[in-house]
């Protein structure tokens, strides 16, 4: 796991999934890139969420 701000925490993740594109964090985003090793910098992206995809919603009753 791991944790930072930005820009740093976008281009980290840009170049461990292999640097062949941009990524974009959003304040509060999470993303998951599976790595065999740091060293390999060549990560697999398998999900980017937005933190309105993480908002906790009431039920109505």
């Amino acid at each position: 796991m791991l944790v930072g701000h930005e820009p740093d925490l976008s281009q980290a993740a840009a170049q461990l999934s292999g640097g062949l594109g941009d990524i974009w964090l959003r304040k509060g985003g999470l993303i998951r890139l599976d790595l065999d090793s740091l060293a390999s910098r060549r990560g697999i992206l398998r999900w980017l969420l937005d933190p309105e995809h993480l908002q906790v919603r009431k039920s109505k009753e």
